[in-house]
């Protein structure tokens, strides 16, 4: 039986947690010192619960259960060296129990060890044929290491199981064999299941321009974004929910964010704000994920939220002045922004969106000229950029001071030319004429 006190003195220093029975193998255990608390708390609780289902008075079955759960939450932490020796325990106990082996095959397929991953894969279905994810995942794996036949074969399998995932592969099959007519109807197929998989209109690109058809190429192109089909897989999706700890949340959700994966991004980010209500980058970005989901009521409630957590984030005030100008909410908009540039640490970014609004709201009652100017004024004297120029002549254009503002105009398209920026410079003499008559 593995010492209860030696599992705590196994993860304090990062050592391996020997094997509960004769023919395992120890499962090296992470360092807890530099992990957040609830983490380490997580991994402590299941390697122990592994050192109690070592005793005379557990079946295997329970051991194995042990392992199977120590496995799952190394894996979910990317523990991989300690989920893989977990995993393999798990299943030598319980032979013949499928979901050990896919778990290690998808762990596998993850750190790039295909040929172990397909092994695995194999197994799962020798023992639960009807594990159809297995299927899916070594059809994947056929498709990576181009057995374009296996993996054609594979996908067809799952059309009634994975259509929008089967439709996916078969077109990539389809466009690596050149069948490109083919190739355009799976990615059709596909895109009207998962119709959030903008990856896949850069493949359906490349399969109208194999067809000369260059237009419908350049349409499919300009439509490319990160999102990708889903397997629907409850085993490792179920990972996911045993992650905690703020800091290993808002990573799993900036990664979910750069994958265009905006609904898991919020459910991360969520996570993170249950498990740290105060914590202002998790609030911070929840709001910038709702204002790409275009729900603006949720990320006007996160964005007030952050300023009140801390009311000198001047990046927040002036998304949030933004977002309530998106509303017509304008009058909103300049108390936000009056009340950051009362803070010590106001930026020339806010300063300058304030005498913007003041100076050029569409709701004229919000407007201020003079403040407008006053805070302009400040702003590029600190910083005689082309951009600050121009907000300038804006305020003097309020004010109906028609020449003077044609006058900063044309010392910030001066700027712009001196800067070199060629974009900016267009910019700003397309506004000039404008400024003719105000």
């Amino acid at each position: 039986m593995v010492s209860v006190v030696l599992v705590q003195v196994a993860m304090s220093y990062g050592q391996e947690l020997p094997p509960a029975r004769d023919g395992l193998r120890p499962v090296p255990l992470p360092h807890l010192e530099p992990i957040d608390r609830p983490v380490a708390e997580q991994l402590h609780a299941a390697a122990r619960a592994v050192a109690e289902a070592s005793g005379p008075a557990f079946s295997r079955e329970m051991t194995a259960a042990a392992y199977g759960s120590l496995g799952r939450l190394c894996h979910a932490y990317e523990l991989f060296d300690c989920a893989e020796a977990a995993y393999a325990n798990a299943g030598s106990i319980e032979s013949r129990r499928s979901t050990w082996p896919y778990l290690l095959g998808y762990l596998f397929q993850q750190t790039g060890r295909l040929e172990d991953a397909e092994s695995q894969f194999w197994l799962a279905l020798q023992l639960d044929p009807a594990r159809r994810e297995a299927a899916a995942r070594r059809a994947e794996l056929y498709l990576r290491r181009n057995r374009l036949r296996e993996a054609r074969e594979g996908f067809q399998e799952l059309r009634d199981v994975f259509p929008a995932f089967a439709a996916s592969g078969l077109g990539e099959v389809a466009l690596r064999e050149r069948r490109f007519t083919d190739a355009v109807q799976h990615f059709r197929t596909a895109l009207a299941r998962a119709p959030e998989a903008s990856a896949l209109h850069y493949s359906l690109a490349m399969a109208y321009r194999g067809l000369g058809r260059l237009d419908e190429a350049r349409t499919e192109l300009a439509r490319h974004g990160p999102g990708v089909v889903k397997l629907g897989d409850p085993e490792v999706d179920g990972l996911s929910a045993l992650v905690r700890g703020e800091r290993l949340l808002l990573i799993r959700g900036k990664a979910a964010f750069d994958a265009g994966e905006f609904r898991d991004a919020v459910s991360w980010f969520s996570k993170a704000i249950a498990d740290a209500p105060d914590s202002v980058t998790a609030r911070t970005q929840l709001a910038r994920t709702f204002v790409r989901l275009g729900e603006p009521e949720n990320a006007l409630e996160q964005f007030e939220a952050v300023l009140q957590l801390d009311p000198a984030d001047q990046q927040t005030a002036i998304d949030l002045a933004i977002l309530l100008s998106d509303r017509a909410r304008f009058r909103d908009a300049v108390a936000v922004l009056t009340r950051a540039s009362a803070q010590s640490s106001t930026t020339s970014a806010t300063a300058t969106t304030l005498a913007r609004l003041l100076a050029a709201a569409p709701d004229r009652s919000v407007r201020d000229g003079a403040k407008a100017l006053e805070i302009a004024r400040a702003v590029f004297d600190r910083d005689p950029a082309a951009a600050h120029a121009e907000t300038v002549a804006l305020a003097l254009a309020e004010l109906n001071r028609c020449p003077e503002a044609r006058e900063w105009m044309l010392r910030a398209v001066a700027a712009a030319e001196q800067a070199a920026d060629a974009a900016e410079t267009a910019r700003l003499k397309e506004q000039l004429p404008k400024y003719g008559s105000c």
